[in-house]
């Protein structure tokens, strides 16, 4: 399943395909991402979060994706919350696209992006 959002506008949509291109580095990045990291830690659904540059289906287009491994159902509340953290730093006509990663996506993923966010792994129980 994919979830897109473009600025704080939620659509569901199936596209052919997308293709990780690279890791999105640079100071809006870094930005975006200094202010991404507390949203995720404080949602427990997610495992690992990447930014990285898409693109979609056969096209030249190109674009900028928060891509987020779940451990769990997306919670659509975090997802708005990384639209409004965007929406501080960088210019309005700029989009960010929320891709909620199949296993096979982010093992796709990893080879041109490392992860910015990692939850802790819980810590074993003696028992």
């Amino acid at each position: 399943m994919w979830w897109f959002l473009s600025n704080l506008w939620r659509k569901k949509a199936h596209p052919a395909s997308v293709q990780f291109l690279f890791e999105k580095l640079g100071p809006g990045e870094e930005a975006l991402k200094d202010r991404l990291l507390p949203i995720l830690r404080a949602d427990k659904s997610v495992e690992r979060a990447y930014l990285a540059a898409v693109r979609f289906g056969d096209g030249d287009e190109r674009g900028v994706a928060l891509c987020l491994r779940h451990r769990k159902k997306p919670n659509l509340g975090l997802i708005a919350k990384a639209s409004s953290a965007f929406a501080i730093i960088f210019s309005s006509d700029q989009r960010l696209d929320v891709i909620v990663l199949t296993p096979g996506q982010e093992q796709d993923l990893q080879s041109v992006c490392k992860p910015f966010y990692e939850a802790s792994l819980p810590e074993p129980s003696n028992q």
